[in-house]
């Protein structure tokens, strides 16, 4: 399950067994980090776009 959260910036986690996709602002809500799954298992999702270096 794909969730697109539209916000520039935001972090967000996916659950390893599941595929939920979760912001970390959720999972500050909770007391433990872990999925509703129950799985503690979570990846950050890392942003599409590449950032542009300049080089020398």
């Amino acid at each position: 399950m794909e969730s697109d959260s539209g916000e520039f910036g935001s972090i967000l986690y996916e659950c390893v067994r599941c595929s939920i996709t979760v912001p970390l602002e959720e999972l500050n809500k909770l007391p433990e980090i872990k999925c509703i799954c129950g799985y503690r298992i979570l990846k950050k999702i890392r942003p599409s776009v590449a950032k542009v270096i300049k080089s020398y």
